[in-house]
């Protein structure tokens, strides 16, 4: 084969669907025995991103979002309405499937329950496994960092099915909490920098925070677990004859830990890059120059924004979410991107809120320098 494809995610589907539509042969595999399984993902994409990714995408969602909920440390609601649908929950499963459609469609041979291993014989590898950094460690490429991630899907008797909450402070120490609307039930979530934290704040967070209690928990019907990354793109994604795109590069916006779109955009050019290598004998760290071109000042963006909320006490947040209300700030939010979160970012920059973040500057270095 020319192309071989580890990982049957959003990023490996869409690289191995672009580098065949230039005329390679392509072979995916993927460890799980089917396409979309197991669903570890919140599922919340910005719809301006599902329409540049699949066209049309009623199909694949659960719900449209245009209502947010932020709770502050202290237990202060920040209501949100977005006036529009900025967002929707999709079915990771049917995203998948459409994507593994699309790809076999164009001649992209697809092997599940299958295992990478030395017998496969291939010119270029896109490295699209994950958070699992076998392939990383293996080829000695880059591994960005993540921490671990628990979620619970929780039938609830009060929900609404078009908004979206946040929980910051305690309940998740420098990350927060997320609850979405699924089809019948909520998908509730946190990350911790403490390995075994997890699934303690989850547990804490459902039997005591006051807010969520008003929802009347019926049942938890399943327990997932993963890990989130946390610290961008690594440096380089490409080494030797191999190219790591989504998770398994970093890929995911530092400042949420949402990974599909950034993950299928730069995925889209990975595939063409692996495609051109072997027409045309281009170099594979064409890639990294390209991607950078176009989204490297929107990840180091998120990443700055992403290091000082990290650095905040609760007081701290507090106060940046009075002063962000008082701005102004979250009634404008709808006329920002929900992925490039740049614009945002420098509005906030150059109102007088980030005169509150000035101090924690030596902090954001320390954190840069040894994290």
């Amino acid at each position: 084969m020319e192309v071989l494809v580890v990982g049957g995610g959003p990023s490996g589907l869409v690289a191995a669907r672009e580098a065949s539509i230039y005329g390679v042969d392509v072979t995916l595999i993927e460890e799980d025995k089917e396409i979309g399984k197991p669903d570890h993902c919140a599922g919340l994409v910005s719809i301006n991103g599902l329409e540049k990714i699949l066209g049309n995408y009623e199909n694949v969602i659960l719900n449209k979002i245009k209502n947010v909920r932020i709770i502050s440390p202290m237990g202060k609601i920040f209501e949100i309405n977005l006036g529009k649908y900025k967002a929707a929950v999709i079915d990771r499963e049917k995203f998948d499937l459409e994507l593994m459609k699309r790809a076999e469609k164009i001649g992209v041979k697809i092997l599940t329950n299958t295992c990478f291993n030395s017998s496969f014989k291939y010119k270029i590898m896109i490295n699209a496994e994950g958070v699992k950094a076998r392939i990383c460690k293996k080829f000695g490429l880059e591994i960005p960092k993540s921490i671990p991630a628990i979620q619970y899907d929780i039938e609830v008797k009060n929900y609404e099915n078009d908004l979206v909450e946040i929980y910051l402070g305690k309940w998740s120490p420098k990350f927060f909490i997320w609850t979405v609307p699924r089809d019948d039930c909520i998908r509730v979530g946190t990350a911790s920098y403490d390995i075994s934290n997890p699934l303690r704040l989850i547990q804490r967070f459902i039997e005591k925070n006051p807010h969520f209690r008003n929802k009347e928990v019926l049942r938890i019907r399943k327990k997932l677990y993963g890990k989130i990354v946390i610290s961008g793109p690594v440096s380089n994604s490409s080494k030797n004859n191999i190219i790591s795109v989504g998770d398994a590069a970093g890929f995911v916006k530092p400042t949420t830990g949402g990974g599909i779109v950034f993950g299928c955009y730069t995925a889209k050019i990975a595939g063409k890059i692996a495609a051109l290598s072997i027409i045309n004998n281009i170099k594979l760290s064409e890639f990294d120059r390209i991607w950078k071109k176009y989204y490297s000042l929107e990840f180091r963006k998120m990443q700055f924004i992403a290091n000082i909320f990290r650095n905040m006490n609760e007081y701290e947040l507090e106060k940046i979410l009075y002063e962000m209300y008082k701005l102004g700030i979250f009634n404008e939010l709808s006329s920002y991107d929900m992925d490039f979160q740049g614009e945002l970012i420098s509005r906030i920059i150059k109102s007088r809120l980030f005169i509150h973040g000035i101090h924690l500057i030596p902090r954001i270095l320390k954190a840069y320098i040894f994290e």
